[in-house]
């Protein structure tokens, strides 16, 4: 007689241990995925800079466009980051046939973006910032939001 209890008692608590899966409604069981996309554009003299962003939960891919007066246009792909209000990314881009690729920096300042300048170095083929050393902003494009197209 003992054993048939605990025999039941037992397949009673299984069937209880297996029906405690939590229900879940559409709202509690969906992640909350932050994603939108940005434009931006500056004139600077006879330069411009178009950059288009997609921005998923602060990684970032996208396009950028340089249109210089004096020196080759360059127009390729951008793939990185938002390290708090500081968004790094690498350009990848081809000049007269021969692909290359840099580490950009931007600032978000309100609703624009301030290009940043810093000492890069290459270790292993990957070009990036040098850790540590400071980046200045202010002296280069100033990227203001602009409707995607």
């Amino acid at each position: 007689m003992k054993q048939s209890f605990l025999f039941l008692s037992a397949i009673a608590f299984s069937f209880v241990a297996c029906n405690q899966n939590p229900k879940q409604t559409g709202n509690a069981a969906a992640e909350d995925h932050s994603s939108h996309d940005q434009c931006y554009q500056s004139i600077s003299n006879a330069d411009t800079l178009d950059m288009h962003l997609h921005n998923h939960d602060g990684k970032v891919q996208g396009s950028l466009n340089f249109r210089f007066k004096e020196k080759q246009n360059t127009q390729g792909d951008i793939k990185g980051e938002f390290r708090g209000d500081t968004l790094f990314v690498d350009y990848t881009f081809t000049v007269g046939g021969t692909p290359s690729k840099n580490p950009l920096v931007f600032l978000k300042q309100g609703d624009d973006l301030s290009q940043g300048y810093g000492e890069i170095e290459t270790y292993l083929g990957k070009t990036y910032f040098k850790p540590g050393a400071p980046i200045t902003f202010g002296n280069g494009f100033i990227l203001k939001p602009t409707n995607c197209q």
